[in-house]
């Protein structure tokens, strides 16, 4: 007679849903944090486009030398900096639009 092969090969369902269970929690702990860097990264290139303008609006001021009164404002559009070619076209990072300042 013959003896029935008892070594089964393979994982239990207890084993499976265990490793289910801590791929899981890994992953609700990842999500979060991907979700901050992306965030944070769209953060940085506001900031980037922030500082762009800002050093065009000076170019463009001392280009076409506009004097201003102290207290005194004056309204930059950043159509005006693209066209004197003070600074590429302004994409917005989140719908990657152009932003012309309207």
């Amino acid at each position: 007679m013959k003896k029935a092969n008892t070594k089964m090969k393979g994982f239990t369902i207890v084993e499976l849903i265990g490793i289910i269970v801590i791929l899981g929690l890994l992953l609700a702990m990842a999500v979060p944090t991907i979700g901050n860097v992306i965030s944070n990264s769209y953060m940085k290139a506001y900031e980037i486009d922030l500082k762009s303008m800002e050093d065009g609006a000076k170019s463009y001021v001392l280009k076409k030398n506009i004097k201003l009164e102290p207290g005194e404002n004056r309204q930059i559009q950043i159509y005006e900096l693209v066209d004197e070619a003070l600074i590429d076209p302004i994409l917005d990072p989140r719908t990657k639009e152009e932003c012309t300042g309207h």
